[in-house]
């Protein structure tokens, strides 16, 4: 399939520039609040520029004002959604915009970069990761748990924050999504509790001692060249692989 301009991944990382750039010269939520909707079109138009300029001097990528013009209409709509959401939270300062670190983890060294992360009214912290591609928190409870970036960065904190959300920025729908300590924090944010079943109790604390041993034993095993021949989705994994005769998952199936 031959496509022309951006594709989603490109679009991912300019609209990551983009929140990046944005944030840039406001620093909480009532400097956003107060912005008039032409001046927050005004810096979103701005940020968007300062992110193609990037990102077209990085990867050696030239397009056509035409179709720059149409994409600049796309990332502002997303993003004046986006703000609106922003506006309605509780009160929030941005603290750090995609803060690296080096982590050790049993012996493994990774580095993690946060997109934002907020500090609430009570100083709590609250680490947000921007998604333009499709997500679900219920991956986060299973054994080896997908996209496990924001349990990792939060177990990483300390103190440990009050939440952790993913931003999704996508054309079927903005919207917040995550955990939070809190019930209701912030809408589509829910708790663990209400995640795992109803009834459940466990905490946000609990789940973050749940992660810690999950990622370690994790991080244990691939630091000691763990390779079970296990994998997560079973047979699915490998549904579109062209290398089955290579593999010993298809030995394995086999055989059993």
């Amino acid at each position: 399939k031959i496509e022309t301009g951006l594709g989603n991944k490109e679009r991912g990382e300019i609209i990551h520039q983009t929140l990046y750039f944005f944030w840039e010269g406001i620093s909480n939520q009532a400097m956003l609040q107060e912005l008039p909707t032409e001046e927050l079109t005004n810096k979103i138009e701005i940020a968007f520029e300062k992110a193609i300029e990037y990102w077209q001097r990085r990867y050696f990528v030239n397009l056509s004002s035409r179709y720059l013009a149409l994409e600049k209409n796309r990332t502002c709509d997303l993003l004046h959604q986006l703000m609106d959401l922003e506006k309605s939270r509780p009160y929030f300062e941005v603290v750090t915009r995609e803060e690296e670190r080096v982590i050790d983890l049993q012996g493994l060294q990774i580095k993690i970069r946060i997109d934002r992360i907020d500090k609430t009214l009570d100083q709590e912290e609250l680490l947000i990761d921007y998604k333009t591609g499709e997500v679900s928190i219920s991956d986060w409870f299973q054994e080896r748990p997908r996209d496990p970036q924001l349990p990792l960065y939060c177990i990483t904190r300390d103190p440990k924050p009050m939440g952790i959300i993913f931003s999704i920025v996508r054309s079927d729908g903005v919207r917040f999504q995550g955990l939070t300590r809190e019930e209701k924090y912030l809408p589509g944010v829910k708790t663990v509790a209400e995640v795992k079943s109803t009834g459940s109790e466990v905490t946000f604390e609990e789940q973050c001692e749940t992660w810690q041993n999950t990622l370690e034993l994790l991080a244990r095993d691939f630091k000691e060249g763990v390779a079970t021949v296990d994998p997560v989705d079973g047979e699915n994994t490998c549904r579109i692989c062209s290398l089955k005769t290579l593999c010993r998952v298809s030995s394995k199936i086999c055989t059993s």
